[in-house]
């Protein structure tokens, strides 16, 4: 799971998801927090989204996502919140931005 994060880093990915979906004033997370938390679990052996809130208790959260993030942001409401944010910045146009820039 370092390699994932660190590759997410390197490849600026981050900076870009949260260039394209506007970051709701009220929210304390961000696009490219709640992407890389469900790739890492993907990675890891999935948990359902109920779930996902206390499985981000056992990982490392400064090294595996970013400083200063508390794993109770993470509850289903707020990951589905962070998905229509997504969806409403035009997903097609995100990935296809992610995939270019891996490409790169």
């Amino acid at each position: 799971m370092n390699r994932i994060s660190t590759l997410f880093k390197d490849l600026d990915l981050p900076q870009l998801m949260d260039h394209l979906v506007p970051v709701d004033p009220q929210c304390q997370t961000q696009a490219s927090d709640i992407v890389k938390l469900i790739i890492l679990d993907i990675l890891s052996g999935r948990q359902a989204l109920v779930h996902l809130e206390q499985w981000a208790h056992d990982i490392d959260w400064p090294k595996r996502i970013r400083l200063g993030l508390e794993p109770s942001w993470f509850n289903d409401d707020a990951i589905a919140r962070h998905w229509d944010r997504r969806y409403e910045a035009n997903l097609h146009q995100v990935l296809s931005s992610c995939l270019v820039q891996i490409d790169k």
